[in-house]
């Protein structure tokens, strides 16, 4: 009896060729990269575009616009990278409050992911999520 091998690691970038990326764009390249790697189905894909667009919203927002999106799959995790030109790491306002009218996309970020985080790059930084999702067919 053999035992299945992992799925490949599977990559899709893109980016804004000099030009900040619009969120709108960008949530629409998570869509169509999950619908091609057949991990559209069900909430966690809905997940993904909801971490997707608050990434690429807070870096429309306080960083001038991403300069990149990058997702990576796994097997079973999802991985979303939103690059900025900005140095200044994101902040998650604590403790939240749902009255507030912002302040929640990190929030959202931090709940629908497995882990998130940050790292310095030597232009900006890069934001990233992980999700847990299912295998593609």
């Amino acid at each position: 009896m053999t035992t299945p091998r992992p799925p490949a690691e599977r990559a899709s970038h893109l980016h804004g060729a000099g030009m900040p990326l619009e969120p709108g764009r960008g949530v629409d390249h998570v869509r169509s990269t999950l619908t091609h790697w057949g991990l559209d189905g069900g909430l966690p894909g809905t997940d993904a575009l909801v971490v997707a667009g608050e990434l690429l919203a807070n870096a429309h927002q306080h960083a001038g616009g991403a300069t990149a999106l990058r997702l990576t799959w796994s097997g079973t995790r999802l991985r979303i990278e939103v690059s900025d030109n900005s140095s200044e790491p994101p902040g998650l306002i604590t403790p939240h409050e749902s009255t507030r009218l912002f302040g929640h996309g990190l929030y959202l970020v931090e709940r629908l992911s497995t882990r998130w985080g940050s790292r310095c790059r030597s232009e900006g930084k890069t934001v990233w999520a992980d999700l847990r999702l299912p295998h593609a067919p």
